[in-house]
C-alpha cells in the first residue's frame, strides 16, 4: 500500500493517502477518544484482578469478632457445676428452692452441705418449698444464714462483697441463685448497677437484670431471699482446681 505523505506541520495525522477515506475516519475518531478508551481498558484489567492472590485489589481476610464474654461474679460456678432442677419424688411440684440452694452450696465449695440435701431428699429435702420451710430446713441443719422478707436490697449487696450466693424468689412461683449485685457493661457499654442471677431451669448463662427492675420484681415476687453464711471458696477455684471458664 502506497503512502502520500503531504504537509506534516499543518495537517498531522490528515498527512495520509487520502485514497483511504475509511482508514483517515477511524483515526481521527481514535484520536479524539483514546482517552477514555485506555480508561476503560484499565478499568477492566483491574476488575480482572480482584480477589486474584497479589492482586492489586486483593479480597480481605475475615475479621472473626470474639462474642460478648459473661459477665463473672466474685462467687463464680462454671457451667458444668450448674444444677438444673428437677421433679421431687417424696413431694410434687419442681425443687427450684434446693436446687438454688445447692447451686449456692457449690458456688461457696461446699460439697459437704450438698451432701446433707442430697441424703435427706425422702425427707422433703426436694419439691416445693416454702419461705418458712427452707429456712427451718437451714436451722434443723444447723445451718447459718442471714434473710430477708421484705425486699432488702442490702442483702445482695453483701453477697458480692463477701463472695457468697443464696436464694431469692424471682419470676412467678420461682427460686433461683443470686450471685449479689454487680455494674455490668449494657449494650452501649455504660455501666449499670445490676442483680446477677442462674436460673436453675436455663443454666447455660447468667442473667443480669437492672437492679431497680429487680428489686421491683423482687418486692412483687414475694421479697424473700437467703444467704447461707459460710466460708467463701477462693475466686474462681473449685476443689482445689483453677476454674478454666
Amino acid at each position: 500500500m502506497t503512502f502520500v505523505a503531504t504537509s506534516w506541520e499543518r495537517s498531522g495525522t490528515e498527512a495520509i493517502d487520502q485514497r483511504q477515506p475509511r482508514l483517515t475516519s477511524a483515526i481521527r475518531f481514535w484520536d479524539r477518544h483514546r482517552r477514555r478508551f485506555l480508561w476503560l481498558f484499565g478499568v477492566v484489567v483491574m476488575l480482572g484482578m480482584t480477589g486474584c492472590s497479589g492482586g492489586v485489589f486483593r479480597k480481605p481476610d475475615p475479621v472473626w469478632l470474639r462474642a460478648p464474654k459473661q459477665p463473672i461474679p466474685s462467687s463464680h460456678l462454671p457451667v458444668s457445676r450448674r444444677l438444673k432442677n428437677w421433679s421431687g419424688r417424696s413431694v410434687r411440684g419442681g425443687s427450684c428452692v434446693h436446687c438454688s440452694s445447692i447451686n449456692a452450696f457449690r458456688s461457696m465449695n461446699a460439697p459437704e452441705w450438698e451432701a446433707v440435701w442430697v441424703t435427706n431428699r425422702s425427707r422433703g429435702y426436694e419439691g416445693g418449698e416454702t419461705a418458712n420451710g427452707i429456712l427451718s430446713k437451714y436451722k434443723d441443719q444447723n445451718l447459718p444464714y442471714i434473710a430477708t422478707k421484705s425486699a432488702d436490697m442490702r442483702l445482695w449487696d453483701l453477697a458480692s462483697q463477701t463472695r457468697r450466693a443464696g436464694i431469692w424468689w424471682y419470676y412467678p412461683s420461682h427460686c433461683v441463685t443470686n450471685f449479689g449485685t454487680f455494674d455490668i457493661p449494657d449494650r452501649d457499654g455504660r455501666r449499670r448497677p445490676s442483680v446477677l442471677m442462674l436460673d436453675n431451669n436455663r443454666t447455660e448463662s447468667y442473667i443480669a437484670v437492672d437492679r431497680e427492675i429487680a428489686r421491683d420484681a423482687w418486692r412483687y415476687y414475694g421479697g424473700f431471699g437467703a444467704i447461707p453464711w459460710l466460708t467463701p471458696a477462693i475466686p474462681y477455684t473449685f476443689n482445689g482446681l483453677v476454674d478454666p471458664s
